[in-house]
């Protein structure tokens, strides 16, 4: 696992480019404190910093082919690279490491860009063929690991972190005001936008080439999940579809377990962390170390779960509990590690589980991805209940009797499981258009009927902004089956892995999530909705398949989430935090957000008894983040 940084330039190179790539290297030493490298032309630098996993000794970088004709820079893993290399040797290819870098060189040079359909993992790379006068940089299929890019008029920059990229180059820090509109309803920026104008995620599934004679970019779009019309998905035996469900999840963890320094697992509460636990414990021929994170307050916390698992598996289980002074006095640097405006506040527990866990492991594997590939989150059901129950919903919703009843000071809630913030999720997810319908489902910060009233701009439509084209899913595609493509699309890449990558790395650990195996994604598209969800039973063949291996009964408690009790942190502990942050004299700095209604809200939240907690947290970070970057 590392972190890389690269500059190409149209004209020569000076001496001073290797100060730069020294400087990009030294704001991520964090992803990989293990070793660097530097690799450097005429007309090229490349960087990396590692954190040694696999051929600890031998895989050093930048790493070179015989020739020294081709060069590479590489963030990830490749889960399937024994298996590739034992094909090859078999195909008289030679090899002088152990490392899956080295095993990506050779398919390069066998199958040139078609190279990357080979490989399964989590990578991000940059690939220097000199006689082919070429730059080759990609992203794994799902997004798990980042990359940033900007194209000059002279210059080609890449890093796996925004801030090496502003470091070197500070007047590219020019506000993009469509990803500010895009934050603000999301609470994250999704590829391929920035919080910069001129700076860009390369998007999940593309190879991006940059032919040096003419100096212009182009783009393969490699992999996109592959969805099937109702009528066509193939009529699979429900006992059958289980074990070929097994089977897969079963070869993902084995390969993902795959380590030449200490791994572990972490245990959320939840039926996907638990899964691959067990599934570990099975494949281990030791104990296997596992870990969870709490809260003293019990309504959020959901530690006997994960020791329920722990106890039944018999792992070296580590628990921890999570106070507010653990984070108060983290919590800018945490937020600013980030480089652009991000607000899911579960980052606080994932930065603090990860940075207990890097004291005994370097490897952990999680449950993420199991929710979106198997239908697991609550916000799926709207997709899938009746015609008829929907247009009761409407009615209900329409006759305004709730709104009224919701304004009602005693009955609003004091956090987002309340019974009047389920309801207002509810109300916002009723739309005969799948695509707007989960839009507003996913924008967990401001509503599009709130988003015009917070911004001093006019922003454009989430659809638009995101490019997502309705005619890519037809009519013949199910609701869920979009829904959850979507997700994948947006929330994952810009949400989840975000945050646990940044999250983690910034503690110098690795994450693995053996559901985010691209194979199991394609085949859960295959399933029939009922296989998934049916009635209010979520992750159906996920429970039923590994039913076996988990304790009995595990699966008659809901899962919490790892969220925080916002709400009430926004009106107690951290009052005076987010009112000096969120002031007066801060929101004219700028004057991008409506001040008259970001006090309003601020009011409301804290002294009237109404719930804006998530759009208070959205300001609040990025107003933190403002502060701090202009």
């Amino acid at each position: 696992m590392c972190g890389i940084n690269g500059i190409f330039s149209k004209n020569k190179l000076n001496e001073n480019s290797i100060h730069l790539i020294e400087k990009m290297n030294e704001l991520i030493i964090h992803r990989g404190p293990d070793d660097y490298g530097i690799y450097n032309s005429s007309h090229l630098v490349m960087g990396m910093r590692r954190l040694s996993i696999i051929d600890i000794f031998q895989g050093h970088q930048p790493m070179f082919n015989k020739s020294r004709s081709i060069t590479i820079v590489f963030n990830g893993e490749i889960y399937n690279f024994k298996k590739i290399k034992s094909d090859l040797i078999q195909n008289g290819i030679q090899f002088e490491t152990n490392s899956d870098t080295e095993v990506i060189l050779k398919l390069y040079e066998l199958y040139n860009e078609d190279f990357i359909n080979y490989l399964e993992g989590m990578f991000a790379f940059s690939i220097y063929d000199i006689p082919k006068n070429k730059l080759l940089i990609g992203r794994d299929r799902l997004g798990e690991k980042p990359l940033y890019y900007t194209l000059q008029n002279d210059k080609f920059i890449w890093a796996s972190e925004l801030k090496s990229i502003v470091a070197i180059e500070p007047n590219l820090k020019i506000l993009n005001k469509d990803a500010l509109g895009t934050y603000f309803r999301l609470t994250y920026i999704p590829a391929p936008l920035t919080i910069y104008n001129d700076i860009f995620k390369l998007e999940p599934g593309h190879l991006m080439t940059l032919q040096v004679d003419d100096f212009k970019l182009s783009f393969n779009k490699y992999y996109t999940t592959k969805l099937i019309k109702k009528q066509e998905k193939s009529e699979i035996n429900y006992d059958d579809a289980k074990k070929q469900v097994r089977k897969m999840i079963f070869d993902s963890v084995e390969q993902t377990m795959i380590s030449d320094t200490p791994i572990g697992a972490l245990l959320s509460g939840g039926v996907d962390s638990a899964i691959i636990a067990s599934i570990m414990s099975k494949i281990s021929t030791q104990k296997i170390k596992t870990f969870t994170l709490g809260f003293t307050n019990k309504k959020f916390d959901e530690t006997y779960r994960a020791r329920i698992v722990a106890n039944h598996i018999r792992s070296q289980h580590f628990q921890y509990f999570l106070e507010l002074e653990d984070f108060i006095e983290e919590l800018s640097t945490i937020i600013l590690n980030f480089d652009e405006p991000f607000a899911d506040s579960s980052f606080i527990p994932t930065y603090f589980l990860s940075k207990k866990i890097s004291n005994y492991v370097k490897v952990v594997l999680t449950g993420e991805g199991g929710d979106e590939a198997f239908g697991g989150y609550n916000k799926y059901q709207i997709h899938t209940i009746s015609t008829f129950k929907k247009s009761v919903y409407k009615l209900i919703v329409n006759s305004k009797l709730l709104d009224t009843l919701f304004n009602i000071k005693f009955l609003i809630g004091q956090d987002s499981n309340s019974l009047n913030a389920k309801y207002n999720k509810t109300k916002f997810s009723l739309s005969d258009d799948i695509i707007k319908n989960h839009l507003n489902i996913i924008s967990l910060g401001f509503k599009n009927s709130e988003i015009t009233k917070l911004l001093n701009f006019k922003p454009i439509q989430l659809d638009e902004i995101l490019n997502i084209d309705s005619q890519h899913y037809g009519k013949d595609i199910e609701a869920l089956d979009i829904a959850r493509d979507l997700d994948i699309k947006i929330s994952l890449e810009g949400d989840l892995l975000t945050k646990v990558d940044r999250c983690s790395m910034i503690n110098s650990l690795e994450t693995r999530s053996p559901f985010l195996r691209h194979s199991i994604v394609d085949y859960s598209f295959c399933l029939p909705q009922s296989f998934l969800i049916q009635g209010e039973n979520k992750k159906r063949i996920l429970k039923d398949t590994f039913a076996d291996i988990l304790p009995a009964n595990y699966f008659n408690n809901t899962k919490k989430g790892f969220e925080l009790p916002l709400g009430r942190l926004i009106r107690g502990e951290m009052k005076s935090e987010i009112e000096n942050t969120i002031s007066l004299e801060n929101l004219q700095k700028h004057n991008l957000l409506n001040i008259k209604y970001v006090l309003e809200i601020l009011n409301l939240h804290i002294y009237k008894g109404h719930y804006y907690a998530n759009e208070i947290w959205c300001i609040y970070c990025f107003q933190i983040w403002y502060n701090k970057n202009f």
